[in-house]
């Protein structure tokens, strides 16, 4: 091989060795900041991809559940609230382009099975 050619390829394998070495410190040792980042969308699908638990009334009365929307690749759940507004103030909301509130916020592991009873 000519002389420029070689310094090119050096150019070019050290340029490598340097994306190699940055993105795996971005990606591993960086992971929990990368995570917390408000960009970051990739909590927000796998949160849609969880079963929230039902909330009854003390009568068994179903007032929120979540029902399966999608295909089996490409599912999400979402969240119902059979009788409305009725119980909106003590239950809150989960949705995810808003977050949660009241009970849903207050039992989030409960609901989504982190946390056994």
């Amino acid at each position: 091989m000519n002389v420029p050619i070689r310094r090119l390829l050096a150019v070019v394998l050290v340029l490598f060795a340097l994306l190699v070495g940055f993105t795996s410190n971005w990606a591993v040792f960086d992971a929990t900041e990368l995570e917390a980042k408000v960009e970051n969308k990739r909590p927000l699908f796998e949160a849609q991809q969880i079963k929230r638990g039902r909330i009854l009334t003390a009568d068994g009365q179903v007032i929120a559940n979540s029902s399966k929307e999608g295909d089996d690749e490409s599912y999400q759940y979402v969240r119902r609230y059979p009788l409305g507004s009725l119980f909106g103030n003590p239950i809150g909301y989960s949705f995810i382009t808003q977050g949660t509130s009241g009970f849903e916020r207050a039992e989030n592991a409960r609901l989504t099975g982190e946390e056994n009873e």
